[in-house]
């Protein structure tokens, strides 16, 4: 159920990545509606200003405010 859970979120991150782009600004509200649980991720990890970044996978968001967050795509390792 849960890594059913946190393959959906990736999915979900992934596919409002289009194109080729590393990072795209969205509303929370959008992912809400495609049915991302904002509780489900594999990892954390700081941005170079300290700030979280939560990941399903290699796809992950910053959040900006209230109401937006930045989703990205962690480099391969």
């Amino acid at each position: 159920m849960i890594n059913k859970t946190l393959k959906r979120n990736r999915d979900i991150l992934m596919n409002s990545l289009t194109g080729k782009k590393r990072s795209k600004k969205i509303s929370l509200k959008t992912l809400e509606l495609k049915g991302y649980q904002f509780h489900y991720f594999t990892h954390q990890a700081p941005d170079k200003n300290g700030q979280i970044l939560r990941f399903c996978y290699e796809f992950g968001y910053l959040t900006i405010d209230q109401q937006r967050v930045l989703l990205v795509k962690d480099p391969p390792l």
